[in-house]
Protein backbone atom coordinates (compact mmCIF):
# COMPACT_ATOMS: atom_id res chain seq x y z
CA UNK A 1 0.00 0.00 0.00
CA UNK A 2 1.37 3.42 -0.95
CA UNK A 3 0.83 6.49 1.23
CA UNK A 4 1.76 10.09 0.55
CA UNK A 5 5.38 9.70 1.65
CA UNK A 6 5.66 6.10 2.80
CA UNK A 7 4.97 2.58 1.58
CA UNK A 8 3.88 -0.49 3.54
CA UNK A 9 3.79 -4.18 2.76
CA UNK A 10 1.96 -7.03 4.51
CA UNK A 11 4.22 -10.02 5.05
CA UNK A 12 2.96 -13.63 5.02
CA UNK A 13 3.76 -13.78 8.76
CA UNK A 14 1.20 -11.04 9.54
CA UNK A 15 3.91 -8.45 10.15
CA UNK A 16 3.71 -5.04 8.50
CA UNK A 17 6.86 -3.39 7.18
CA UNK A 18 6.84 0.28 6.18
CA UNK A 19 9.57 2.55 4.86
CA UNK A 20 9.87 6.16 3.84
CA UNK A 21 8.97 9.33 5.75
CA UNK A 22 8.34 8.50 9.41
CA UNK A 23 8.05 12.04 10.81
CA UNK A 24 4.48 11.34 11.95
CA UNK A 25 5.19 7.78 13.11
CA UNK A 26 3.39 6.23 10.15
CA UNK A 27 6.13 3.60 9.71
CA UNK A 28 6.11 2.51 13.38
CA UNK A 29 4.54 -0.89 12.72
CA UNK A 30 7.15 -3.18 14.35
CA UNK A 31 4.75 -4.36 17.08
CA UNK A 32 2.07 -5.52 14.60
CA UNK A 33 2.28 -9.28 14.06
CA UNK A 34 -1.30 -10.35 13.21
CA UNK A 35 -2.29 -8.15 10.26
CA UNK A 36 -4.51 -9.36 7.44
CA UNK A 37 -4.64 -6.03 5.55
CA UNK A 38 -2.76 -2.72 5.57
CA UNK A 39 -3.63 0.75 4.22
CA UNK A 40 -0.97 3.48 4.01
CA UNK A 41 -2.70 6.87 4.15
CA UNK A 42 -1.29 10.39 3.92
CA UNK A 43 0.44 10.53 7.31
CA UNK A 44 -0.75 7.31 8.93
CA UNK A 45 -1.01 3.57 8.46
CA UNK A 46 -4.08 1.50 9.37
CA UNK A 47 -4.06 -2.26 9.86
CA UNK A 48 -6.82 -4.86 9.98
CA UNK A 49 -5.88 -7.48 12.59
CA UNK A 50 -6.76 -11.18 12.47
CA UNK A 51 -9.16 -10.49 15.37
CA UNK A 52 -11.21 -8.12 13.17
CA UNK A 53 -10.07 -5.04 15.10
CA UNK A 54 -8.37 -2.14 13.34
CA UNK A 55 -5.51 0.00 14.63
CA UNK A 56 -3.74 2.99 13.14
CA UNK A 57 -0.35 4.57 13.72
CA UNK A 58 0.93 7.99 12.73
CA UNK A 59 -0.72 11.37 12.58
CA UNK A 60 -4.44 11.33 13.05
CA UNK A 61 -4.70 14.99 12.20
CA UNK A 62 -7.56 15.96 14.47
CA UNK A 63 -7.75 12.68 16.40
CA UNK A 64 -9.88 10.32 14.32
CA UNK A 65 -8.19 7.22 15.69
CA UNK A 66 -9.46 7.67 19.23
CA UNK A 67 -7.14 8.15 22.19
CA UNK A 68 -3.97 9.80 20.93
CA UNK A 69 -2.44 9.88 24.43
CA UNK A 70 -0.23 6.97 23.40
CA UNK A 71 1.59 9.18 20.90
CA UNK A 72 1.85 8.84 17.13
CA UNK A 73 4.46 6.06 17.18
CA UNK A 74 2.19 3.55 18.94
CA UNK A 75 -0.63 1.75 17.09
CA UNK A 76 -3.99 2.92 18.48
CA UNK A 77 -7.18 0.85 18.15
CA UNK A 78 -9.90 2.56 16.13
CA UNK A 79 -12.78 2.91 18.58
CA UNK A 80 -15.93 1.00 17.68
CA UNK A 81 -14.41 -1.10 14.89
CA UNK A 82 -14.67 -4.82 15.69
CA UNK A 83 -15.11 -7.99 13.65
CA UNK A 84 -14.15 -6.19 10.45
CA UNK A 85 -13.58 -8.30 7.35
CA UNK A 86 -12.20 -5.68 4.95
CA UNK A 87 -10.21 -2.44 5.18
CA UNK A 88 -9.82 0.25 2.51
CA UNK A 89 -8.41 3.78 2.57
CA UNK A 90 -7.66 6.78 0.38
CA UNK A 91 -5.82 10.10 0.48
CA UNK A 92 -5.09 12.82 -2.03
CA UNK A 93 -2.67 15.61 -2.84
CA UNK A 94 -4.09 18.97 -3.87
CA UNK A 95 -2.12 21.25 -6.18
CA UNK A 96 -2.87 24.95 -6.55
CA UNK A 97 -0.61 27.05 -8.71
CA UNK A 98 -0.41 30.77 -9.21
CA UNK A 99 2.24 32.84 -10.96
CA UNK A 100 4.34 33.22 -7.84
CA UNK A 101 4.14 30.16 -5.62
CA UNK A 102 2.90 26.59 -5.89
CA UNK A 103 0.71 25.42 -3.03
CA UNK A 104 0.73 21.68 -2.45
CA UNK A 105 -1.25 20.14 0.38
CA UNK A 106 -1.85 16.56 1.42
CA UNK A 107 -5.32 15.76 2.68
CA UNK A 108 -5.22 13.26 5.49
CA UNK A 109 -7.69 10.97 3.82
CA UNK A 110 -10.06 8.41 5.22
CA UNK A 111 -10.41 4.71 5.83
CA UNK A 112 -13.39 2.36 6.10
CA UNK A 113 -13.88 -1.12 7.53
CA UNK A 114 -16.67 -3.54 6.69
CA UNK A 115 -18.15 -4.98 9.91
CA UNK A 116 -21.27 -7.02 10.71
CA UNK A 117 -22.85 -3.73 11.83
CA UNK A 118 -22.17 -2.10 8.45
CA UNK A 119 -19.54 0.11 6.91
CA UNK A 120 -17.63 2.22 9.47
CA UNK A 121 -15.43 5.08 8.24
CA UNK A 122 -13.07 7.55 9.89
CA UNK A 123 -10.66 10.28 8.89
CA UNK A 124 -10.57 13.90 7.84
CA UNK A 125 -12.65 14.30 4.73
CA UNK A 126 -14.26 17.64 3.85
CA UNK A 127 -17.91 17.19 2.96
CA UNK A 128 -19.09 20.29 1.07
CA UNK A 129 -22.75 20.50 0.16
CA UNK A 130 -25.60 18.24 1.20
CA UNK A 131 -24.87 14.65 2.12
CA UNK A 132 -25.83 12.03 -0.42
CA UNK A 133 -25.92 8.23 -0.26
CA UNK A 134 -22.34 6.98 -0.20
CA UNK A 135 -20.87 10.39 0.71
CA UNK A 136 -18.32 10.45 3.49
CA UNK A 137 -19.74 11.56 6.84
CA UNK A 138 -18.30 14.87 8.09
CA UNK A 139 -17.14 13.15 11.29
CA UNK A 140 -13.49 12.86 12.32
CA UNK A 141 -13.95 9.75 14.44
CA UNK A 142 -15.38 6.40 13.42
CA UNK A 143 -18.88 6.93 12.08
CA UNK A 144 -21.23 4.43 10.49
CA UNK A 145 -22.10 4.94 6.86
CA UNK A 146 -25.71 3.88 6.55
CA UNK A 147 -25.47 0.94 4.18
CA UNK A 148 -26.80 -2.47 5.15
CA UNK A 149 -24.06 -5.08 5.45
CA UNK A 150 -26.26 -7.48 3.48
CA UNK A 151 -26.17 -5.03 0.56
CA UNK A 152 -22.35 -4.87 0.37
CA UNK A 153 -20.09 -7.47 -1.17
CA UNK A 154 -17.21 -5.07 -1.85
CA UNK A 155 -16.40 -1.38 -1.50
CA UNK A 156 -13.85 1.25 -2.44
CA UNK A 157 -12.89 4.48 -0.69
CA UNK A 158 -11.99 7.65 -2.55
CA UNK A 159 -10.70 10.89 -1.06
CA UNK A 160 -14.24 12.30 -0.93
CA UNK A 161 -16.58 9.37 -1.54
CA UNK A 162 -17.34 5.69 -1.02
CA UNK A 163 -18.53 3.23 -3.67
CA UNK A 164 -20.18 -0.05 -2.79
CA UNK A 165 -21.34 -3.05 -4.78
CA UNK A 166 -23.83 -5.67 -3.69
CA UNK A 167 -23.89 -9.42 -4.31
CA UNK A 168 -25.48 -8.83 -7.75
CA UNK A 169 -22.88 -6.22 -8.65
CA UNK A 170 -25.36 -3.36 -8.35
CA UNK A 171 -24.06 -0.34 -6.45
Amino acid sequence: SVGARHTCVLRATGQVSCWGDNRRGQCSTESIVDATAVEALAESTCVLHATGDVSCVGSAGHGPFGDQGAGPHVPVPVAGVHNATELRGAWQITFQWDYETPNISVELGAACALTPEGLICWGVVPSPGPASPGAMPPALGPAPVVVSTDAISTFAVGPRHICTAGPTGVA
